[in-house]
This record gives C-alpha cells, structure tokens and sequence, in this order.
C-alpha cells in the first residue's frame, strides 16, 4: 500500500514539473495577442455592412482594450497610434481596406 501511494505522488509531481515547464515556455501574452487579432479579423470579416462599423466593433472587442479603425480606398492606411503593443488587423473588401488598430 505504501508502495502505491509513492508512484501515486511521483506521479503528481511529474505532472506538476510538467506543467510549469509548458506555463514557463509558452507564456500567456503571447497567446492572448493573437487571440486578440483573431477576434479582430473575425469581426472584420462577418460584418456585412461597414456603415456602423464602430458599433460592431464595440460588441466584438473586450471593453478592457481600445481601438481605432480606418476605411481606406488605397493601400497606404497609416494613422498615429499610442506607444505601446498594438495589435492590428487588415479585412478587404471589393474598393477599400479596412484596418483596425487595437491596444490597452
């Protein structure tokens, strides 16, 4: 019986190194910015008419993030953005590019 309960708590400890060593080289930041640029594009792409496109975006995006959006008939669609990560986001339609800046 002992003998168990020793492979039983080897085994936790195992899985424990394990999963600091995966939390150490994979850090959540990183998986947090893509995210953030997938549920940009996401709501990007799925919205059929960009008329009130603030007002999608406002349901799209966390409220714990800031964005700034451009409609763009040419290719050059820059704007001055705060220091800092920005994560953007690029959808084309038929005549113009819409890109979406977003950041903390």
């Amino acid at each position: 019986m002992v003998k168990g309960f020793v492979n039983t708590v080897e085994a936790v400890l195992g899985a424990l190194i394990i999963m600091s060593v995966m939390i150490y080289l994979f850090p959540q930041q990183a998986i947090q910015e893509q995210s953030m640029h997938d549920i940009t594009y996401n709501c990007l792409k799925y919205a059929k008419d960009y008329s009130d496109l603030d007002a999608k975006l406002k349901e799209c995006i966390p409220i714990s993030y800031k964005y700034q959006y451009k409609i763009c008939s040419s290719s050059d669609c820059s704007t001055t953005l705060p220091e800092g990560t920005v994560t953007s986001a690029d959808y084309i339609t038929e005549n113009s590019l819409v890109r979406v800046w977003v950041y903390k």
